[in-house]
């Protein structure tokens, strides 16, 4: 019986850490400007918003890439580190070349 506890309260305290690791990260906007919503969108995951985003503000996937900054960051590098699906927002945005990788060992 005492290891039955043991092992609830285990599992218990296990799942409570996981929860908060995995709790995804809240950003407030501090203005209302296309970069900023760009940034926003792009850190939610959805490529179908995304591609309504820069619809909506009539900019190319490569000028975003290449043009627009969220926290001092390239949009990729900030999608990377908060995004809720990075891979695949930043394979859409560089139209397939983006890769996870940023360190090639040299031979």
């Amino acid at each position: 019986m005492n290891t039955i506890n043991k092992l609830l309260i285990t599992t218990a305290i296990s799942t409570a850490f996981l929860s908060n690791v995995n709790a995804a990260t809240q950003f407030a906007k501090k203005d209302t400007s296309n970069a900023t919503e760009l940034c926003a969108v792009a850190a939610s995951g959805s490529k179908i918003k995304m591609y309504k985003a820069m619809q909506d503000v009539d900019l190319s996937k490569n000028y975003v890439v290449r043009n627009i900054r969220c926290n001092g960051q390239s949009i990729t590098k900030f999608v990377s580190q908060y995004g809720k699906n990075p891979a695949t927002i930043n394979r859409y945005l560089t139209n397939g070349s983006y890769s996870e990788v940023s360190d090639v060992a040299k031979l």
